[in-house]
């Protein structure tokens, strides 16, 4: 994953609890285990590559698109851009 979103760390925390949560479903059969995790995964997993890369395009322009990008940045709640990918939660309930 690109570094464009920070979120490398975050992605692997999220595919332990989904790879877990299928283990648990079906502990008998891990291969199908695996198969439905990357079901569930890939998506997201797509979404933030596909985000962090144009992040990156973003990040890297030059004057006067810089300029142009901080002063909109400036102006902008990000919170709502990105509530997809700071609010995403596990099914698993932990104790």
């Amino acid at each position: 994953v690109l570094p464009y979103l920070a979120q490398g760390a975050a992605l692997a925390i999220e595919d332990a609890a989904i790879l877990a949560e299928e283990i648990v479903n079906s502990p008998a059969d891990v291969r199908k285990a695996f198969d439905r995790y990357s079901v569930k995964r890939r998506p997201r997993a797509e979404r933030v590559q596909s985000t962090a890369r144009e992040n990156g395009k973003i990040f890297h322009y030059g004057f006067p698109l810089a300029f142009a990008r901080n002063l909109v940045l400036s102006r902008t709640d990000l919170s709502e851009r990105y509530d997809w990918l700071y609010g995403w939660r596990s099914s698993i309930e932990i104790a």
